[in-house]
């Protein structure tokens, strides 16, 4: 069995990076995505033989503590392991490596489930096996109430292109909707901590109505789809330092 964490590079484009030239959040979180995904595939747990058996991983809470964001071109190593399952919860853990500073600190949770049924699974009934290791280098993800009333903020419709194999908004996407409809500008802040809590998938022609609120250099951003809750999610931000 391999030595654990798994690993994968990256060398930064332009189309991965936002306007001010640092990896898009929304193309991290594609980055660790891939980064769990290709752990599964060296251990022949492809995504359509799990699926095939009745069973594919659901990501339900997200949190990722950033030191720095990498630039274009960059080069970056993401490293990734399994935590040991805890009643139905998944953990999983990832570090973002910049040459030899740890520069972004992911963790998730994740459930296993019946994708006919769509009932949660024991891991017990998870038909793989991976090398695990319970060590958590960043924040843990935690439960999420706004402490202030939110605002209208918009709404969002789920597209065609916005859809995975699972047939339903990618974990991603929701990144780009935290940025596209904050009620702060990130063109003047920098993202320094953020978690998005999954509560209830998106599916194609959904309306996702978008309510906000601001708390000091934090924001809450909520989400509901015929008054059902989609997500939940809080960023935490810094005002960009003027170059000197």
């Amino acid at each position: 069995m391999e030595h654990v964490p798994f690993e994968i590079e990256k060398q930064l484009s332009a189309h991965e990076c936002d306007c001010k030239g640092k990896l898009k959040i929304s193309y991290l979180m594609r980055f660790l995505q891939e980064a769990a995904e290709r752990q599964l595939d060296n251990h022949e747990l492809h995504y359509e033989t799990l699926k095939a058996q009745q069973q594919v991983f659901l990501l339900t809470k997200n949190r990722i503590t950033i030191k720095k964001l990498p630039a274009i071109r960059d080069g970056i190593t993401i490293k990734t392991w399994p935590g040991n399952p805890e009643r139905v919860i998944f953990p999983r853990y990832f570090e973002v490596w910049q040459e030899d500073e740890r520069v972004i600190e992911p963790a998730s949770q994740w459930v296993l489930i019946n994708p006919e049924t769509k009932r949660v699974l024991r891991p017990k009934a998870f038909t793989g096996q991976l090398p695990t290791r319970d060590e958590l280098t960043g924040k843990p993800v935690e439960r999420l109430a706004p402490e202030m009333p939110l605002k209208a903020a918009g709404e969002v419709r789920v597209r065609y292109s916005d859809l995975d194999m699972n047939q339903h908004l990618n974990n991603a996407i929701y990144a780009d909707i935290l940025c596209d409809y904050a009620p702060l500008d990130l063109r003047e802040r920098e993202i320094i901590d953020l978690q998005i809590n999954y509560l209830h998938e998106a599916l194609y022609g959904d309306s996702i109505v978008l309510t906000a609120g601001i708390q000091g250099n934090s924001y809450y951003l909520e989400g509901t789809i015929e008054g059902k809750n989609c997500f939940v999610a809080k960023v935490e931000t810094l005002p960009v330092c003027p170059p000197a």
